[in-house]
């Protein structure tokens, strides 16, 4: 050590001293700091548990939201036909609009689910038809309203326009798979 300068010298002696330090950082310090680690995110935890109760609410009023939303696609399949063609014939008696037509509608399977399509062909005055819409997509829901298209019809028996409404509903229900008796 005689042979090195008091720079070299004082260099020698701090990279020795550092690489002390970090020989005890590593060795006896890391799992202090892992603890600390540890220690932060578990009061991360606990601000988040604490927060639970409020969650919990914003989710059941999403949940109650998504169910209100829900209920127009949902229609038990056993009393699927009557049901609608009760509804619609009794929405369209009371705004003083006509039941034209009722089609068997399509049918398309995906996933587990069955989504049938419908068109109900309704004849009367604007308002009628309007107030008709805003029943059976609010009131009384008989399925989805996927879309509302207002044609103008001549009667050829009868010479006269009418104007008509042709309501697209849709219903989805889960399909049901029989299992074969044994």
């Amino acid at each position: 050590m005689r042979t090195l300068t008091y720079r070299q010298r004082t260099a020698l002696v701090l990279g020795a001293g550092l690489l002390f330090f970090v020989i005890v950082c590593a060795g006896y310090l890391q799992p202090t700091f892992a603890l600390w680690r540890s220690n932060v995110a578990q009061a991360q935890a606990l601000v988040e548990l604490q927060r639970a109760p409020e969650q919990l609410q914003q989710l059941t009023a999403q949940a109650r939201a998504d169910a209100w939303l829900m209920r127009g696609y949902r229609i038990d399949t056993t009393r699927q036909e009557g049901y609608l063609l009760n509804q619609l014939s009794q929405t369209a008696r009371q705004y003083g609009v006509t039941l034209a037509a009722l089609s068997r509608g399509a049918t398309l399977n995906h996933a587990g689910y069955q989504v049938q399509t419908r068109i109900a062909k309704l004849r009367g005055p604007f308002r009628g038809l309007v107030q008709a819409v805003h029943s059976l997509e609010y009131e009384r829901p008989v399925g989805r309203l996927a879309s509302v298209r207002f044609v103008v019809e001549e009667d050829r028996k009868q010479r006269r326009d009418f104007l008509f409404a042709y309501l697209y509903l849709q219903s989805i229900s889960r399909e049901v798979h029989e299992k074969p008796l044994p």
